[in-house]
């Protein structure tokens, strides 16, 4: 089966990532600072002034990330969110915004949209980790649409992760095209090898952020134990030590 070469994986690896990130702020240095930080990180940035050249763009390229200010000029960002949904229901969609305080029907509209709220100044390693989890996501659904069925109704995955559980990655995957999935969770890794030790696997999702093995050990690991199955590897992470030569 085929799958992710181990050169494609790492944190720097951004290049490699499938998906595109779509940022929409009325003010030009906002713009200039995301796109320059997303850069940084390996990760190319289409932005928007307004929410009518977001749509514009939207309807000529799928993004995985849609990354929005929440107060602008004409439509804001809530509305844009509504009628991006309608053309690109799979992306993962982030907003923006200086507000510190949302009144209460305000913040029920931003829940009903499930939209992850920054303040700006942004944190910087907490959105970059966001926006790489979603394009990391977005490859996943890439591989399992590649990935033979070898002869099943549908693949059956080994989601390795202390901070996703396998409602929340299920939701990620449900907009991927071709077999259905089959997901085993994980929170450790000891609990992982027990899992692929008593069972098969056709795909292997890990983060190495565990809290019983941490980074490449646990990656190669995971490798040596089920060696015919491709590991996709889910970072959010800067360490230089996962990035594989």
């Amino acid at each position: 089966m085929g799958g992710i070469h181990s050169s494609d994986l790492g944190p720097d690896s951004g290049r490699g990532l499938t998906g595109r990130v779509l940022f929409v702020d009325d003010e030009p240095n906002v713009r200039f600072a995301f796109r320059r930080l997303l850069r940084r990180h390996g990760v190319e940035a289409d932005v928007a002034e307004s929410g009518a050249e977001a749509l514009e763009l939207a309807r000529h390229c799928p993004y995985a990330v849609v990354v929005t200010d929440l107060a602008m000029p004409g439509m804001g960002g809530t509305l844009l969110v509504q009628h991006l949904k309608l053309v690109q229901p799979d992306a993962l969609y982030i907003a923006v915004t200086g507000l510190r305080h949302f009144d209460p029907e305000y913040r029920k509209a931003l829940e009903e949209e499930h939209l992850k709220v920054f303040q700006k100044p942004w944190d910087e390693d907490r959105l970059v980790a966001t926006i790489r989890r979603a394009l990391e996501t977005t490859a996943a659904r890439d591989m399992m649409r590649q990935a033979p069925q070898n002869d099943r109704t549908g693949l059956s995955i080994l989601l390795v992760d202390a901070h996703q559980d396998a409602e929340e990655f299920l939701q990620r995957m449900s907009g991927a095209d071709g077999p259905s999935f089959e997901v085993e969770h994980a929170s450790t890794f000891y609990s992982a090898l027990a899992l692929v030790e008593s069972r098969h696997f056709d795909v292997v999702v890990v983060d190495p952020d565990l809290p019983d093995s941490r980074g490449l050990e646990a990656v190669l690991l995971l490798q040596r134990a089920i060696p015919a199955a491709p590991i996709l590897v889910l970072t959010g992470s800067d360490d230089d030590a996962l990035a594989f030569k």
